[in-house]
Protein backbone atom coordinates (compact mmCIF):
# COMPACT_ATOMS: atom_id res chain seq x y z
CA UNK A 1 0.00 0.00 0.00
CA UNK A 2 0.87 3.45 -1.01
CA UNK A 3 2.62 5.16 1.90
CA UNK A 4 1.13 8.71 1.62
CA UNK A 5 -0.77 10.63 -1.00
CA UNK A 6 -3.20 12.64 -2.06
CA UNK A 7 -6.68 14.01 -0.11
CA UNK A 8 -8.64 10.51 -1.23
CA UNK A 9 -6.23 8.26 -2.46
CA UNK A 10 -6.72 4.52 -3.60
CA UNK A 11 -5.12 2.12 -1.64
CA UNK A 12 -3.77 4.04 1.10
CA UNK A 13 -1.59 2.47 4.28
CA UNK A 14 -3.86 3.14 7.52
CA UNK A 15 -2.28 5.82 9.40
CA UNK A 16 -0.65 7.77 5.71
CA UNK A 17 0.14 10.94 5.57
CA UNK A 18 -1.75 12.88 2.52
CA UNK A 19 0.51 15.41 1.07
CA UNK A 20 0.27 16.41 -2.29
CA UNK A 21 -1.37 14.05 -5.44
CA UNK A 22 2.02 12.35 -5.41
CA UNK A 23 2.38 8.97 -3.49
CA UNK A 24 5.15 7.18 -1.83
CA UNK A 25 5.67 3.34 -1.58
CA UNK A 26 7.50 1.77 1.44
CA UNK A 27 10.65 0.30 1.14
CA UNK A 28 10.26 -2.40 3.42
CA UNK A 29 13.09 -4.62 3.15
CA UNK A 30 15.67 -1.58 2.99
CA UNK A 31 13.52 -0.39 6.39
CA UNK A 32 13.97 -3.79 7.63
CA UNK A 33 17.85 -4.08 6.93
CA UNK A 34 18.95 -0.44 7.85
CA UNK A 35 16.69 -1.46 11.30
CA UNK A 36 18.75 -4.33 11.88
CA UNK A 37 22.23 -2.63 11.97
CA UNK A 38 20.47 0.35 14.26
CA UNK A 39 20.22 2.99 11.62
CA UNK A 40 17.75 5.99 11.42
CA UNK A 41 14.65 5.82 8.78
CA UNK A 42 12.49 8.26 7.67
CA UNK A 43 9.96 8.91 5.46
CA UNK A 44 9.67 10.94 2.60
CA UNK A 45 5.89 11.94 3.11
CA UNK A 46 6.91 13.64 6.78
CA UNK A 47 5.94 17.30 6.05
CA UNK A 48 9.12 18.07 7.72
CA UNK A 49 12.28 16.38 8.11
CA UNK A 50 13.60 17.43 10.99
CA UNK A 51 13.16 14.55 13.43
CA UNK A 52 14.40 12.31 10.63
CA UNK A 53 17.86 15.20 10.62
CA UNK A 54 18.00 15.58 14.65
CA UNK A 55 17.75 11.57 14.72
CA UNK A 56 20.50 11.04 12.07
CA UNK A 57 22.91 13.62 13.63
CA UNK A 58 22.55 12.54 17.03
CA UNK A 59 23.62 8.74 15.30
CA UNK A 60 26.55 10.11 14.52
CA UNK A 61 27.06 12.24 17.69
CA UNK A 62 26.93 8.54 19.36
CA UNK A 63 29.97 7.16 17.44
CA UNK A 64 32.36 10.03 17.66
Amino acid sequence: MHSCGGPGGYGLAPGAQVSSDSFGDPGVRVNQWVQAFGGVVGSVCDASYGGTLSSFAAAIAQHL
